[in-house]
């Protein structure tokens, strides 16, 4: 069972080389496929307990899959010339489903490893979609902020999801970039150098980009851009839904209990739990965010009753508390 979610990651392969190298009905295939497809699949079958997988044959998983994404994003341009206008859109938002969807989660299972290999392997993951900001945000750095009102990759209780893509896109880069920054003076060393993350990232978007002008023109370059904005959406549809509303619980004087297990919504047994599977309830955030919060909002609030008044009383002033939902729904 714990590889089937790796089975189906893998469909994405031939599906995309299909569209890629014939077009025609392959493209819509490929595309139903992702968003689609491995949804139901999900649901009926328990595919993502979590935003992130974090089995030992995922983990693997991921670092193979490196290669295929650069393969997969490289041939995205390469085929501008054989699909042509409209049929090239439709094949990068396809590779963009697989690029975001196992893209972000390989990522992201190898940075909760914590060592500084898997966490440049992350990195790797994340540059052929053009997001290298991600492995900073999710990487531990913002551990002090996660799950709580100042994060601003934390949903807010009864925010829609293009509100919250919009300020984790853009106030999350500032954040991960004066997180980089602090990280880099605390080493003494200078930000101009390739030890900053943000830099290293921006010189592969170069060649990305280069590359894909030379294998298909300035469609190519759209396509490119396609591709990546479209795994954007992936990615933080699923972080959006991982975190939503839930905070951590105040201590007093500004400090929050550990992150934990609880800070998460789950597909499984293990509570918080989801009304339904984790890439169902992402693919609704985008499709219909009015009626994810309507369905998510009393599911955060009775949560919140029944895990902060299970803490040790002493834990917060119920004033404190109080005001930290408040907060969090501003």
């Amino acid at each position: 069972m714990r590889a089937l979610p790796v089975l189906v990651s893998l469909a994405f392969v031939p599906l995309a080389a299909l569209a890629l190298l014939y077009g025609g009905p392959w493209l819509p295939a490929f595309v139903l496929y992702g968003l689609l497809l491995v949804p139901a699949a999900d649901h009926v079958l328990g595919l993502c307990a979590r935003a992130a997988p974090a089995s030992p044959i995922q983990r693997v998983f991921a670092f193979v899959w490196m290669p295929i994404q650069v393969a997969l994003v490289l041939g995205l341009p390469a085929s501008a010339d054989t699909l042509g206008g409209s049929a090239l859109f439709v094949a990068a938002i396809g590779i963009g489903l697989a690029t975001g969807g196992v893209g972000g989660a390989s990522a992201h299972a190898l940075l909760g490893r914590g060592d500084r290999f898997n966490r440049a392997c992350a990195e790797l993951l994340t540059w052929p979609i053009l997001y290298g900001s991600f492995a900073l945000r999710h990487g531990g750095e913002d551990d002090a902020r996660a799950a709580t009102p100042k994060d601003p990759a934390t949903p807010r209780i009864g925010e829609g999801f293009y509100g919250y893509f919009l300020r984790s896109t853009f106030i999350g880069l500032f954040v991960a970039w004066d997180a980089e920054e602090e990280r880099l003076h605390a080493e003494g060393r200078s930000t101009l150098s390739l030890s900053n993350a943000f830099l290293r990232a921006f010189i592969a978007y170069a060649v990305l980009i280069e590359a894909a002008f030379l294998l298909g023109g300035a469609r190519g370059v759209m396509a490119l851009f396609v591709q990546a904005f479209a795994a954007w959406v992936v990615i933080d549809a699923g972080a959006y839904v991982a975190r939503f509303g839930l905070l951590r619980r105040p201590l007093g004087q500004g400090h929050f209990e550990p992150l934990g297990s609880q800070h998460a919504w789950s597909a499984t047994g293990a509570a918080p739990r989801l009304p339904g599977g984790f890439c169902a309830m992402a693919l609704l955030a985008t499709l219909w965010p009015e009626r994810f919060v309507r369905l998510m909002n009393p599911r955060v609030l009775a949560w919140h009753a029944r895990f902060w008044e299970a803490a040790t009383p002493s834990a917060a002033p119920q004033a404190e508390a109080e005001a930290t939902l408040s907060e969090a729904r501003a």
